[in-house]
């Protein structure tokens, strides 16, 4: 009974909050949204998704973390690549702009 209490002490807190963070584009073009505070989460979406996909999950995250969402290149708002690129490489740079040093993925 108590476990069950505290999920819903949880779940009514994470509905309760107001939508916040900030949100841009990197100089490379990447469409990318910060909220939260704490250690760095970056949350990566499947192939023809975008940031949306985690739209439930970072209203609870936020909670204990710094939740970063960025759309692929050609997904979502992100540029479309006009050269070759490594999605890779534009994680790491997106991460390096933001000043985030460390980061679970």
């Amino acid at each position: 009974m108590r476990r069950m209490a505290w999920s819903a002490v949880l779940i009514l807190a994470a509905t309760a909050l107001p939508a916040r963070g900030a949100g841009g584009k990197s100089s490379s073009g990447l469409a990318y949204w910060i909220s939260g505070a704490g250690p760095a989460v970056v949350l990566l979406h499947g192939s023809n998704l975008d940031h949306r996909m985690w739209d439930d999950e970072v209203p609870v995250l936020e909670l204990e973390f710094q939740v970063l969402r960025y759309d692929l290149r050609a997904h979502g708002e992100s540029a479309i690549p006009e050269a070759p690129f490594s999605a890779s490489r534009d994680l790491a740079e997106l991460l390096t702009e933001l000043g985030i040093e460390r980061a679970s993925l």
